[in-house]
């Protein structure tokens, strides 16, 4: 059961690409934390031609 005075966290950094190392990720990992999800990172380039 968890402990009611303890709020849940939701920690972020990025993810690793082929033959990277995020040290971050790897230090939430070792504390316990578990990977959820992957979410895509979006990027705003000005003057890009939108998708279809």
């Amino acid at each position: 059961m968890p402990n009611p005075r303890c709020s849940p966290h939701a920690p972020e950094t990025g993810a690793e690409g082929p033959g990277d190392h995020n040290s971050s990720l790897h230090n939430m990992l070792r504390a316990g934390f578990e990977r959820l999800y992957e979410r895509v990172t979006w990027v705003w380039h000005a003057g890009a031609t939108p998708a279809p």
